[in-house]
């Protein structure tokens, strides 16, 4: 009796079945965290000093509105950001989608902090291909 049972329990547990659920199991919630995770991320970086400077910077800059117009439309590429921070110091970039009253395009912003964020430099691509180095 209880060494048939024994014998019976140790095949089932051998035969992989039940790590495999457990694989599937962990395998599905870190699919889940990540899911989650990476749209977090995005909103939060959407309310960063950092990207407040380079949003402002879009719509102020004169040679950004010289090529695009007056920016209408700033949105956050969803993988178009870094943000580095050590203390007062930091390093950020953004890939801005811009929408504006004469032509649309990407800008790319590079930012410094050293106790407030700064533009370091900046490189506009506008829709048809063309690419702009845009000065301070």
């Amino acid at each position: 009796c209880c060494p048939l049972r024994l014998l019976h329990v140790a095949a089932r547990l051998n035969s992989g079945v039940r790590p495999m659920r457990k694989f599937t199991r962990y395998f599905v919630i870190a699919a889940a965290v990540t899911a989650l995770s990476i749209p977090a991320a995005w909103f939060g970086v959407q309310r960063t000093d950092a990207y407040a400077a380079a949003s402002s910077y879009a719509r102020t800059s004169a040679d950004v509105r010289s090529h695009v117009g007056e920016v209408q439309k700033i949105d956050l590429a969803f993988f178009g950001y870094r943000i580095q921070v050590v203390g007062s110091d930091g390093n950020a970039n953004f890939n801005l989608k811009l929408n504006g009253s004469i032509a649309n395009g990407i800008l790319h912003v590079d930012l410094v902090r050293h106790g407030t964020w700064q533009v370091k430099g900046s490189r506009l691509v506008l829709t048809d291909g063309q690419e702009i180095s845009i000065s301070r």
